[in-house]
């Protein structure tokens, strides 16, 4: 997800490279159009991919945890054996 957003930054005129104004972050791309969309697209679906699977693991955990109640939330916390 980061390094096709930051192949994005590097397509705009604006200068995305300084990061938070702190320090300046190279650019490895080049200003072309066709590029910068392929990273932008790239960018916003492994976004939702990424959003997506966070969802699945925390639907996972509630379902151990309130409809088998089997610890293992628990066991993963605590990292104690069954």
């Amino acid at each position: 997800v980061a390094s096709a957003g930051w192949g994005d930054s590097g397509a705009h005129k604006l200068d995305y490279a300084y990061w938070f104004g702190l320090f300046r972050v190279p650019l490895f791309t080049s200003e072309k159009r066709d590029h910068a969309h392929f990273c932008e697209d790239w960018h916003i679906w492994s976004a939702y991919v990424l959003i997506g699977l966070v969802v699945l693991h925390l639907v996972a955990a509630l379902y151990h945890r309130v409809i088998k109640r089997d610890r293992v939330v628990a066991r993963m916390v605590t990292g104690e054996a069954k």
